[in-house]
């Protein structure tokens, strides 16, 4: 049983992590390209830490949230 809590906790975290993240990566994308210019790195240091950070937090609530069912 907690093997099957922690594999739905991990996925459950990276989708929310990639949604949060991913968007503002899409979103600097598409601003670059639709201007012209040209976008450089779009995957940046602090882009990794805010998806470890969101990793990590929503993985702890997820984790912690099915408990109380």
């Amino acid at each position: 049983m907690p093997i099957k809590k922690i594999f739905i906790s991990v996925i459950s975290a990276v989708l929310v992590s990639m949604i949060a993240v991913g968007g503002s990566v899409l979103a600097t994308f598409l601003y670059y390209y639709f201007i012209g210019e040209h976008f450089g790195e779009v995957i940046t240091m602090a882009r990794i830490i805010w998806f470890s950070i969101l990793f990590v937090l929503s993985f702890l609530v997820i984790f912690f949230g099915l408990d109380k069912k």
